[in-house]
């Protein structure tokens, strides 16, 4: 069989699929919304991205009303077709693994009665096609807010709605860790976190072709000074940053894409979005100057105000945390730029390496060295 019959037998079977799932949603409009419930238009539209295929549908509802839908089946980068996704028995468990996990979300923010936090609504599951309907909302991503360069250069107004919804992601955080949170407190020896460290630089040496004898040293002389300090478990987000935060149009906060890690330590979730004004890519090209130390101190206070009273966290243990996870984001930056044939085009790219290798040293450094700061401020020894 010819590549080109291939590809158009393909397209026919999602053409088919489609219109089965069409059907679907349409028999459920109808029993949810009322008889007259209608689609619009009949074919929705197709929406791609790197971890499934999305498709919109608009519900014409008996009062004339219209309630946008989302339909999100989750699938594998190298899948092409809807065919290769139904065939998938780990895809079918994952995508209903999200629908209750969307499902129970949204029934804790709701029991929250918070006015200004929001979450997507997921409103069924068709295992037939490993879809999840939810509900469309009009919104904006926190991640757009922070780039203006009013925020940057400290404008009062738009600095003061930037800290408002941070505030509010730090509150919507804490419900979510409270409701899946554990009674149970645990420590980093507990958790084996020092083996995330160890596996963290062991891939990051292995990228550098360089050993990291220093940096070893110093995060294990910071682990030790804690390492048996308890601290709150809970269900994670895992993937808690501002390009996973939203705002609706009137304002209110909401969170997509939760990775689920059924238990860790809360900073974890803290420390991702804490360090991510410090290492957005016009910050780390900047090396720094681009959002002012005083204003990421501001970002920091304002998340953190929001998730609960700042003096009721162990910041020791908050800033190793964000130490760990800036050294994953520094991974993940030379694993980019190694793959990249800008490397083989562009002249430069061993400075420009060399000045971010340079940046995220020191960031890494500086959250160790305030993790110590903070065993001195609270009475521990350090030597």
């Amino acid at each position: 069989m010819s590549l080109l019959r291939a590809m158009r037998m393909a397209a026919s079977n999602d053409d088919e699929l489609i219109a089965g799932l069409t059907t679907e949603i349409t028999t459920w409009a109808s029993n949810t919304f009322g008889r007259g419930t209608t689609l619009l238009p009949i074919q929705p539209v197709r929406l791609r991205r790197n971890y499934s295929f999305m498709f919109r549908f608009w519900v014409a509802k008996p009062d004339g009303s219209r309630q946008p839908l989302l339909v999100k089946i989750p699938r594998k980068p190298s899948m092409e077709t809807l065919q290769e996704v139904l065939e998938s028995e780990d895809l079918r468990a994952e995508a209903r693994r999200e629908f209750e996990i969307l499902e129970a979300i949204s029934l804790v923010v709701e029991k929250a009665n918070q006015p200004e936090l929001c979450s997507i609504r997921a409103l069924v599951f068709f295992p037939g096609f490993n879809a999840i309907v939810m509900e469309e909302l009009q919104l904006r991503m926190l991640k757009e807010f922070y780039p203006k360069l009013s925020i940057v250069t400290g404008n009062p107004k738009r600095w003061q709605t930037f800290e408002t919804l941070l505030g509010l992601a730090g509150r919507w955080l804490r419900i979510f860790h409270e409701a899946f949170g554990s009674e149970r407190m645990e420590s980093l020896a507990q958790l084996d976190v020092w083996k995330q460290v160890e596996t963290e630089l062991g891939r990051l040496e292995a990228v550098l072709d360089r050993s990291l004898v220093d940096l070893r040293a110093k995060f294990l002389a910071t682990y030790k000074e804690m390492e048996n300090v308890k601290m709150p478990v809970a269900a994670l987000h895992k993937d808690y940053h501002l390009g996973n935060i939203f705002v609706t149009t009137d304002g209110k906060v909401g969170v997509l894409d939760p990775n689920w890690q059924e238990r860790g330590s809360i900073y974890e979730d803290l420390a991702r979005i804490m360090l991510d004004s410090s290492t957005r890519k016009a910050q780390v090209l900047s090396r720094g100057l681009y959002f002012h130390p005083r204003l990421v101190q501001r970002y920091e206070e304002a998340l953190l105000n929001g998730y609960q009273d700042s003096r009721n966290f162990d910041r020791r243990l908050l800033y190793f945390y964000c130490a760990l996870a800036t050294l994953t984001k520094w991974r993940m930056n030379e694993e980019k730029l190694r793959n990249t044939h800008l490397r083989r085009v562009f002249p430069g790219m061993s400075v420009l390496r060399h000045m971010i290798r340079g940046y995220f040293l020191n960031l890494v450094e500086s959250y160790l060295k305030r993790t110590l700061r903070q065993a001195v401020y609270r009475g521990y020894q350090v030597e």
